[in-house]
């Protein structure tokens, strides 16, 4: 027998809008493509530099801080 827990979903927002944000870059023959969705407004700042962060990865993959 398999126990299962009832899960609640919060309720209907309609005032609420999702937004999303898409990156694409490359870093040599490595392709990069990051997408993001969020509720409105996304902080599409902070994704890029998500993004910075992880090209920086692969330009330097065997240095890490």
């Amino acid at each position: 027998m398999i126990a299962t827990t009832p899960v609640a979903l919060p309720p209907k927002d309609d005032d609420r809008e999702n937004g999303a944000v898409f990156c694409t870059a490359h870093v040599g023959d490595v392709l990069v493509t990051v997408t993001a969705r969020a509720v409105a407004p996304i902080d599409a700042r902070s994704v890029a530099g998500l993004v910075r962060e992880q090209l920086d990865r692969i330009e330097a993959p065997g240095k890490a801080v």
